[in-house]
């Protein structure tokens, strides 16, 4: 043995004559079967494959890695190293998000739902609604932001500010996620205790995850995508919590839980999940000095309630409001969802995206990975493979166990493939995912914590420095080869910044003749408008799941296009077919009813509105009776007639309705913040709690100053003595 190279063997690695296997070849050996199992089952051609210059940037991201992980880990606080690593991290975010930064925009499942998010949100924005809980520039108007995870959409807003398109908001938050993904990982890695290249590692793992690309390019899954950043650092806040730290990892815990909630909630159903894993394990297998099994289970609660504490006004109103959507019509409780799992041998099927198409149930396709490929990858998953048979060091009892990660990782995986995934029917919450090939999200997360984890152990920092270097090379590139199709996508929607609204028919952007400083409802228009100067609303196939049940069987559910008569009933002004935009007979958006009577349209009334205040002018002349305005229902509004008191909207063919008197002259109704009860008191609690952290912060803040003052001063005082 050369003096100054330990001798690093893998247990049951033995050679012939004797010899054991060096764990930095092992490592490479893993490495090596990986390439060889993708290059097996490298099928197809992406639809749009990525750029030269896309590859060529990928390939220079390499360099960039390869130069940070080479620096001497005795420069942890170099400015140089700080910048070079923050470039690398930061490149690599552009590289993998490199199909949002070209004209158009990647055809996903979820495109039109998020641009028109996105558009619909800072129009209410622009409106004077600086936080739209209603938004009626979707379907009949619906409560968005109050049930579908709001952070995802804010984090948009600078960039809309800025001026940036609806499509050009969305690139914005693609980009910002992976770059988001890359720095939380890696910094998750180092918060660990591993080498600058273990998180270097394990940030390239995640953020090239084929899993990853797909929630962001195929399915333009903007919720999930972003929520897969917060999925490192919680995973190990909940490691150091359940062993008994408090401080940091217990305020990083609580953010990370709340982040998640705000940001996708399926993502947090499915973290909660892998968390009780790690905290049963971290509560069993080992008891830390001083910090009892009770003790650490009561600082996982205590950190649990003041994250649900602090974000109460936005999960009461869920909870107790759910039941007058369709959500549990589209993820009924018991639902079995084992038909939407994985084949057994898809994970490790290097796939190209050859089209767009939607993933169908095992039972209905011979072939579903055909229309969407659920590659997992080969590389990330031998590499996961062999941090499970990591051997176990002296220092397991300090830092996360990699083998916990990959134990995990595999777990996750297994539960996606049939026919493990009957395991989830019917199981409460984790059963309510829709689709068991979600886990795939957490499961690359645990796979690149595992990796990043276990590299210092194959790949020591001390002895064989020229192999260590050569064999982290080898990493970088055969994780940047196995991920590098799927930088493109399966297909793309057609570029028309500055053309308004457009239909797109067979790849091409046709603009529409529709008047823009008016309030229309429009069916069948799939992108949003390039500006924010419109006054549309897409009426239906949107967000439906946030109707009530009855609208959404009559009016919004997909599988059932109204009839043109239905479609003016609703108050739609344009049907776009065919690239173009056929004229409807729209019903007056005010109706009344006198007693006793039918409800007919007043098509000379006028009203106004905004996004949460809706405003009827009336002549005076009308008898006593019902007014209905042509919006959804839903529990929060209220109304009145002319100076009359505040009371709640009523309820009629679940539209809009007041009850109002003879000679009434205006009606006005408001989405309350004060009705039902759960709104005011979700956010009495939230503002309790945040300031109540809030302050104890501020007093631990002052609490370390002073002792630190303190001293300095006795210090001071001591070395004043000791010259006199």
């Amino acid at each position: 043995m050369v003096e100054g190279r330990p001798s690093q063997s893998l247990r049951g690695g033995s050679l012939r004559g004797g010899a054991t296997l060096p764990l930095n070849l092992a490592w490479g050996l893993c490495v090596g079967l990986g390439l060889a199992v993708a290059i097996a089952t490298t099928e197809g051609v992406m639809g749009v494959p990525a750029t030269t210059p896309g590859r060529v940037a990928l390939v220079f991201s390499g360099l960039l890695l390869m130069g940070a992980s080479a620096l001497p880990e005795r420069l942890p606080r170099s400015k140089w190293a700080r910048l070079l690593v923050g470039m690398a991290v930061v490149f690599l975010g552009f590289v993998a998000a490199q199909d949002f930064l070209r004209p158009g925009i990647s055809h996903g499942h979820d495109v039109s739902f998020h641009a028109w998010g996105l558009w619909s949100t800072w129009r209410c924005v622009l409106d004077g609604d600086f936080y739209p809980r209603w938004n009626p520039y979707l379907s009949l108007g619906i409560p968005l932001l109050q049930f579908y995870s709001p952070l995802g959409y804010l984090a948009a807003w600078p960039a809309q500010a800025a001026g940036a398109s609806p499509v050009q908001s969305l690139a914005w938050l693609m980009v910002l996620g992976q770059v988001a993904t890359g720095a939380s990982t890696y910094a998750a890695v180092r918060w660990a205790g591993f080498s600058r290249a273990a998180g270097l590692v394990a940030a390239v793992a995640l953020v090239l995850a084929p899993y990853h690309l797909l929630d962001q390019t195929f399915r333009v899954a903007l919720a999930e995508t972003l929520a897969i950043p917060i999925l490192p650092l919680f995973f190990v806040a909940v490691w150091k919590v359940a062993r008994g730290e408090r401080g940091r990892a217990g305020l990083i815990l609580g953010l990370s839980a709340a982040l998640l909630l705000l940001v996708h909630v399926l993502s947090l159903v499915m973290a909660s999940f892998v968390a009780a894993l790690i905290v049963l394990v971290s509560l069993f297998r080992s008891q830390p000095r001083g910090a009892s099994r009770a003790r650490r289970l009561g600082g996982l609660l205590l950190t649990v309630v003041l994250a649900a504490g602090a974000t109460t006004a936005y999960w009461l109103p869920v909870v107790t409001e759910v039941g007058a959507t369709s959500v549990s019509r589209i993820s009924p409780p018991g639902r079995a969802i084992s038909p939407y799992a994985v084949a057994p041998l898809e994970p490790i099927q290097r796939r190209a995206w050859e089209r767009y198409g939607v993933r169908k149930k095992l039972t209905d396709s011979a072939d579903p990975g055909a229309s969407m490929p659920l590659y997992f990858g080969c590389v990330l998953l031998a590499l996961t493979l062999a941090a499970g048979f990591r051997p176990r060091s002296s220092e397991d009892d300090e830092r996360p166990d990699p083998r916990l990660w990959s134990l995990l990782a595999l777990l996750s995986l297994a539960l996606t493939l049939a026919p493990c995934a009957r395991l989830l029917d019917g199981l409460p919450l984790l059963g309510r995912i829709m689709f068991p090939w979600r886990l795939y999200g957490p499961a690359s997360v645990l796979a690149a914590l595992a990796v990043g984890c276990a590299l210092d152990r194959f790949l020591p920092s001390s002895g064989w420095p020229r192999r260590r270097l050569a064999i982290l090379a080898l990493t970088f590139a055969a994780l940047g080869w196995d991920s590098a199709p799927y930088l493109g996508a399966a297909a793309r929607l057609p570029d028309y910044e500055g053309q308004g609204l457009v239909a797109i028919q067979a790849g091409v952007a046709h603009p529409l003749d529709i008047p823009r400083d008016r309030f229309l409802r429009i069916e069948g228009v799939k992108m949003p408008p390039s500006d924010y100067g419109w006054r549309v609303a897409k009426s239906r196939r949107i967000f439906a799941e946030y109707m009530s049940p009855p609208l959404r069987s009559a009016y919004g559910k997909r599988t059932r296009p109204p009839t043109v008569q239905a479609s003016e009933n609703f108050h739609a002004s344009y049907r776009v077919r065919r690239g173009r935009a056929e004229a409807l007979r729209p019903k007056p958006y005010v109706r009344f009813r006198a007693e006793k009577g039918r409800y007919v349209g007043l098509a000379e009334v006028r009203w106004e509105r905004s996004p949460e205040v809706i405003r009827v002018y009336l002549s005076g002349d009308l008898p006593a009776g019902n007014l209905r305005v042509t919006e959804a229902w839903f529990p929060g509004w209220v109304a009145r007639a002319d100076d009359q008191p505040w009371t709640r909207a009523l309820r009629s063919k679940h539209l809009l309705a007041v009850s109002i008197p003879a000679g009434a002259r205006m009606v006005e109704f408001r989405y309350s913040m004060t009705q039902p009860w759960d709104r005011p008191v979700g956010l009495a609690v939230s503002v309790a709690v945040s300031c109540s952290l809030l302050g104890l912060w501020w007093r631990r803040r002052r609490a370390v100053n002073g002792s630190l003052g303190d001293q300095v001063e006795l210090a001071a005082s001591r070395l004043d003595q000791g010259t006199n």
